[in-house]
């Protein structure tokens, strides 16, 4: 029988590896299983980048709780353990359903400055507690507002249904996304009296130049027709891919894409909502949560010039 001792030092050994155990488990799951569709909203996504931060802090704690006893400069090895953690973390996501961030690992580096700061600051005088403690508050009431500002930008726009896009304010770009060697900016005046546009520059050094809108109302059921209304300032023909994507597409690989011929002086053009629902047999789009809308070029021969407005869900 081992000596009463060495047992409770063994018990103590397993239960913080269990603690290890379960505090990676959680970060693998936060970090890389697919967020479940009703979790899935800009506000709720918004507030998990803002969880970065309190959530290395904790891998820090935990690190530095597992490695005071057993190492020397504990608290700089923990540190170093969390932020690499971070790294890799966000280049594993690469691999993931999720995208890698430079913000998320700023957000991890800050959570683990804060926590490392914290357990000096507590080790010293009140003085020194208080202001960790007033700097932690202050993080917590920025954060605060910035979730607070960014879910009554989400009711704006989701207020617009079943208007996408019209670009009459700036904080509908925040849905837009330029793809690789395109540029984009909001510009006026726009088509059919509106005072704003989109417009989009296509270089021909990549092979779908092009812009992408995510974070709108994806449930299309009660629509037939998605419309919108594109020019081109140089008055030639444009052949304009449109692309749609539904919340299977990462497992189906499911995605409906047409090509418009666009031929000025006509602006404004339509896709059929029922031909997207019934496009694919074996796994129809999922037309209650479309995800994506992508206009593009495809493989343009020299840079090309369009703009985009009115973009609308039509009855």
């Amino acid at each position: 029988m081992l000596p009463s001792g060495t047992a409770a030092r063994r018990h103590a050994g397993t239960r913080t590896w269990w603690a290890v155990f379960g505090i990676a488990a959680l970060l693998f799951v936060l970090l890389f299983v697919p967020l479940p569709r009703w979790l899935n909203t800009p506000v709720f996504r918004f507030a998990f980048d803002l969880g970065h931060a309190p959530l290395f802090a904790v891998l820090f704690l935990a690190a530095l709780w597992f490695l005071e006893r057993r190492a020397p400069r504990a608290e700089a090895l923990a540190a170093a353990l969390a932020v690499a953690a971070a790294g890799f973390s966000e280049l594993l996501q690469l691999l993931a359903s999720r995208e890698a961030s430079g913000g998320d690992l700023a957000r991890d580096i800050l959570g683990v400055a804060l926590a490392w700061a914290g357990v000096a600051c507590w080790r010293r005088s009140v003085v020194w507690r208080a202001a960790h403690a007033a700097v932690v508050l202050g993080c917590v009431g920025l954060g605060a507002l910035l979730l607070g500002q960014k879910l009554v930008e989400s009711r704006e726009l989701a207020g617009m249904m079943p208007l996408l896009a019209g670009f009459e304010r700036p904080v509908e770009l925040q849905r837009w996304h330029a793809k690789e060697g395109t540029r984009m900016r909001r510009t006026g005046p726009g088509h059919a009296g509106s005072a704003w546009a989109l417009e989009v520059s296509c270089s021909p050094t990549t092979a779908y130049p092009g812009v992408s809108m995510e974070d709108f109302e994806g449930d299309w059921r009660g629509y037939r027709w998605l419309e919108w209304s594109v020019r081109v300032p140089s008055g030639l023909p444009l052949e304009l891919a449109v692309r749609l994507d539904d919340d299977q597409g990462a497992l189906y690989g499911t995605r409906y894409t047409q090509l418009v011929r666009v031929v000025p002086p006509q602006e404004v053009y339509r896709i059929d909502l029922r031909e997207v629902a019934r496009h694919f047999r074996e796994h129809p789009m999922n037309m209650a949560a479309i995800t994506e809308l992508h206009f593009f070029l495809d493989e343009p021969p020299l840079e090309r010039q369009f703009s985009l407005d009115g973009v609308r869900l039509v009855p």
